[in-house]
């Protein structure tokens, strides 16, 4: 039975993953997953491949913003709503790996997105990012290669 629970969740990755990885729009598909099932209560999973991760993310407050020079993350809203803000530039930006970077919030040329349970978002690499929930949002993030050109 928990195997069928998860089947919409890997079509959608499957989906992403048989995209172009030079693909580099946004992309935003609303109502992207109409039977994604809760995750029964377990721990928050950081899957890594060799070529890919899988994060699941629970946010209850806005968090620093984001921007990595490679990965397109692919996004499923598994549950809540929240205010997807991407572009622009990033204030107080500090690197925290090779590539990857924080911020405190983004300036100027931004654009932003409502984003709610069953919705499917892809970032570019390199399109920084701010995820501000409406209370609660958990979402599962895969990052599959792709690079900023």
């Amino acid at each position: 039975m928990r195997n069928l629970q998860t089947f919409p969740l890997a079509a959608a990755f499957v989906s992403f993953i048989a995209a172009p990885v030079a693909a580099a729009d946004f992309v935003y598909q609303p109502n992207g997953v109409n039977m994604a099932q809760p995750d029964g209560g377990l721990a928050n999973p950081v899957l890594t491949a060799e070529r890919t991760k899988t994060f699941l993310i629970t946010r209850d407050k806005a968090g620093d913003t984001e921007l990595h020079l490679e990965g397109i993350d692919n996004v499923v809203v598994l549950d809540g709503e929240a205010t997807l803000i991407y572009g622009g530039d990033m204030k107080d930006a500090r690197m925290i790996t090779e590539g990857e970077f924080k911020g405190s919030s983004l300036t100027g040329d931004t654009k932003s997105v409502e984003i709610k349970k069953d919705d499917i978002v892809q970032i570019p690499a390199g399109t920084a990012q701010w995820i501000k929930p409406h209370g609660h949002v958990r979402y599962v993030v895969f990052r599959v290669p792709g690079r900023k050109d």
